[in-house]
C-alpha cells in the first residue's frame, strides 16, 4: 500500500474556514458512511483515530492515506462546517519523472534523480550517527562503495552532523571525496584493522587507519595511482585512544586533506601520507592528543604543502608534529604558518630529504628540538632545510642538524640551545633574534652567523679571574662566526691593573666561545696597535688561543731572545691594545 501525505499542518480547509481547538476531521470511503483508515506515518504502521482531533491551535498532526475518501470537518461540538467528496491523495511520483531546472540563463532541465545523486549521504544507507550507539561501519562503507560515477570520477560522500561509530577501517580503494558538516567518526572500543601485503618490506601488515585510501597492496610504489582524493574540514576522526591513525593515503597525488584527527595511540601517524602522493595539500588540519607523529610524509611525495596546521600534543607529548620519513626522497615540501606545540620534535626531517621549507611556523614547548634534521655519511647528498620567519621555543635545542644543512633566517629563537650540530651538520643563521641577544650554540657546533656580535675583553693573569680590580677606560670588541671559525677584534685601554700579578703571563679573556677541545686547534691573535707597554727590543706582539680556552695568551718576539709570554707588568697599568684574530670551535 503506497501512502502519501494528506495535510500537514491543516490550518485552512478552504473558503477561509479555519479549524479551532478540538476540531474533528472524519474520513470515510467515498460515497459512503463507512469509516476509512489513515495513518500518522508514511510506513502505515500507526493508525490515526477517526476522527483525527485538532490540537489547541486548530492544527492536525501528520495524516497519511491511500485511495479516494469522503472527508468531513466538524467543530468540537460536532457541528459540521465543511465536507468534500471525493478527496484523492497525491500519488507518489518517481524522481525520474520530475524535472529540475536551475535558475539563470543557459540552465537545462534534468530529472530530480540526477540532481539528488550528485552526492551520496551516509544517511541514505542507514547510518545513524546516534552518539556511538549504532555501529555505522557497514552503512558508511556502503555509501562509499556506491559513490562511483565513472571510471575517473566519484560523487561526494556526505556525512551529516552526528557522532558515527566504526569498528574497522572505511576502505577507499580510489580517490573518493568526503564532505562533512560537524560530523564525528569515532573508533569503537575493539576497533580492528585490516591486513594487507607489505610490498616494500615483505610479509603482511595490519593497517589501523580509520579512513584507508589504498588501492591494492601497502607500500607498493609500483602500484596503480588515482588523483585527487578529498577529506573536508567538517569531519573529525576520533581515534578514541584505541587505534593508531586517522588517515592513511597512498598513491593518490594532488589530494586534499582538511579533517581533524584526535586521540591516537602509539605505533602510527594521525595523518599518514604514504608513497607517491605528490602535490597533496594538507590544509588547516587540527591534530591533537596524539601519541606518535601528527603528520608523516612518505616516499616520493614531493611538492606536499602543509598550510596552517594546529598540532598540539596536549596530554601526550607525541614524537613529531611533522615527520619526513627516512630515505623518503622528498623534494619541495613546504610548511606554511600554523603552530606545532607541546611535543618532542616540532619538525623531524630524516635522512635523504630536501629541500624543505618552514615558513612562518610557530614551534613551541618542544622538549627535544623544534627542528631536527638528520642525515647519514653514506647519503649521496645531505638533507637540506630552510627555516624562515619562524618562532622557536625549545627546552632542548631550537635547531639540531646532523649530516645536514639548515638555513635559519629572520626567525626568533627562545629558551634552550639555539643551535646544535653533530657530525657533518651545518647551520647558516642570519638576521635572527635571540632571547639573550646572543645565540646559544652548543660547543663544537658548526654554525655561521652573518652579523657581528659584541663581547667585552678583559686583562687576565694566571688565575684567569676578571675580578682582581682591573679597570679600563675602554674595553669593547665584536665578533662574527662562519662555520666553525670565530673572527674577533677589540680594543682595551687600561686604567688600572688592580691586584693582577705583574710577573705572570698576560692574557685577553672574555672571548665569546671556548675554542675546540681537539689537539692542534688552529688560532691566531695579532696586535695591530700597542701603546704604553713596558717593552724594549721587541719586534712583535702576538698570541694564541689554547685548546678548549676562552682566552688568548699574549706573546712577544725578539730577534735576540725568540718568543716568550708577555707579562702583565709589560702590558702596564696604562697599556693600550688594539687586536684581532680568529680561532676554531
Amino acid at each position: 500500500m503506497a501512502l502519501s501525505r494528506f495535510v500537514l499542518p491543516f490550518p485552512d480547509v478552504g473558503g477561509g474556514i479555519k479549524p479551532s481547538s478540538g476540531a474533528k476531521l472524519f474520513f470515510y470511503a467515498t460515497g459512503t458512511s463507512t469509516p476509512a483508515s489513515t495513518f500518522s506515518d508514511l510506513a502505515g504502521s500507526t493508525a490515526n483515530t477517526n476522527p483525527v482531533i485538532a490540537d489547541a491551535n486548530g492544527l492536525f498532526s501528520d495524516i497519511f492515506l491511500s485511495g479516494t475518501f469522503k472527508v468531513i470537518l466538524k467543530d468540537a461540538n460536532d457541528v459540521q462546517i465543511w465536507e468534500a467528496d471525493p478527496v484523492t491523495n497525491i500519488d507518489e511520483v518517481p524522481s525520474t519523472s520530475v524535472t529540475f531546472l536551475q535558475g539563470g540563463t543557459g540552465a537545462v532541465a534534468r530529472t530530480v534523480e540526477s540532481k539528488l545523486r550528485e552526492s551520496v549521504s551516509v544517511k541514505d544507507y542507514n547510518a545513524k550517527g546516534d552518539i556511538a550507539v549504532t555501529d555505522d561501519t557497514a552503512a558508511i562503507q556502503a555509501a562509499v562503495d556506491s559513490a562511483v560515477v565513472s571510471s575517473v570520477g566519484y560523487t561526494d560522500v556526505f556525512i551529516p552532523p552526528g557522532l558515527y561509530s566504526i569498528s574497522s577501517p572505511i576502505l577507499c580503494p580510489a580517490n573518493y571525496r568526503f564532505v562533512g558538516n560537524n560530523a564525528v567518526i569515532k573508533a569503537a572500543v575493539g576497533f580492528t584493522g585490516v591486513t594487507r601485503n607489505n610490498i616494500g618490506d615483505g610479509g603482511t601488515i595490519v593497517l589501523e587507519s580509520m579512513l584507508l585510501f589504498l588501492l591494492g597492496n601497502y607500500n607498493d610504489i609500483g602500484g596503480a595511482q588515482r588523483d585527487a582524493a578529498f577529506i573536508g574540514r567538517g569531519i573529525t576522526l576520533d581515534c578514541n585512544n584505541v587505534t593508531k591513525s586517522g588517515v592513511y593515503i597512498e598513491r593518490m597525488p594532488y589530494s586534499t586533506i582538511e579533517c581533524k584527527v584526535i586521540n591516537t595511540i602509539a605505533g602510527g601517524n594521525a595523518i599518514d601520507v604514504g608513497p607517491y602522493c605528490w602535490g597533496t595539500h594538507l590544509n588547516g588540519n587540527i591534530i591533537e592528543d596524539f601519541a606518535e607523529n601528527a603528520i608523516a610524509i612518505g616516499f616520493g611525495s614531493n611538492g606536499v604543502t602543509i598550510t596552517s596546521p594546529r598540532i598540539w600534543g596536549k596530554t601526550k607529548t607525541g614524537a613529531s608534529g611533522v615527520l619526513v620519513k627516512s630515505l623518503a626522497n622528498i623534494n619541495g615540501l613546504v610548511v606554511n604558518g600554523g603552530f606545532i606545540e607541546k611535543i618532542a620534535y616540532g619538525v623531524s626531517v630524516q635522512r635523504g630529504n630536501g629541500p624543505i621549507l618552514l615558513n612562518g611556523v610557530d614551534l613551541e614547548v618542544c622538549s627535544n628540538s623544534c627542528v631536527l634534521v638528520n642525515g647519514n655519511v653514506a647519503d649521496a647528498y645531505k638533507s637540506t632545510v630552510g627555516i624562515k620567519n619562524c618562532y622557536m621555543s625549545s627546552i632542548g635545542s631550537n635547531v639540531d642538524a646532523n649530516y645536514a644543512k639548515v638555513t635559519v633566517e629572520g626567525s626568533r629563537l627562545r629558551l634552550g640551545d639555539n643551535f646544535k650540530t653533530g657530525s657533518g651538520g651545518f647551520i647558516d643563521a642570519s638576521n635572527n633574534d635571540y632571547e639573550s641577544g646572543l645565540p646559544a650554540i652548543v660547543a663544537g657546533s658548526n654554525v655561521a652567523l652573518d652579523v657581528e656580535q659584541s663581547w667585552t675583553p678583559t686583562l687576565l693573569d694566571d688565575s684567569l679571574s676578571p675580578s682582581e680590580g682591573q679597570t679600563y677606560s675602554v674595553a669593547s670588541g665584536t665578533y662574527s662566526r662562519s662555520a666553525n671559525k670565530v673572527f674577533f677584534k677589540g680594543i682595551m685601554t687600561l686604567a688600572s691593573i688592580g691586584t693582577l700579578a705583574t710577573g705572570e703571563s698576560a692574557r685577553i679573556g672574555g672571548l665569546p666561545f671556548s675554542s675546540s677541545s681537539t689537539a692542534n686547534t688552529q688560532s691566531t691573535i695579532n696586535i695591530g696597535y700597542g701603546a704604553g707597554l713596558s717593552l724594549s727590543a721587541v719586534n712583535a706582539v702576538s698570541g694564541y688561543i689554547g685548546v678548549g680556552s676562552d682566552y688568548a695568551t699574549l706573546q712577544k718576539f725578539s730577534a735576540a731572545t725568540g718568543t716568550s709570554n708577555l707579562t702583565v707588568g709589560e702590558v702596564s697599568a696604562s697599556g693600550v691594545l688594539i687586536f684581532s684574530g680568529w680561532y676554531t670551535l
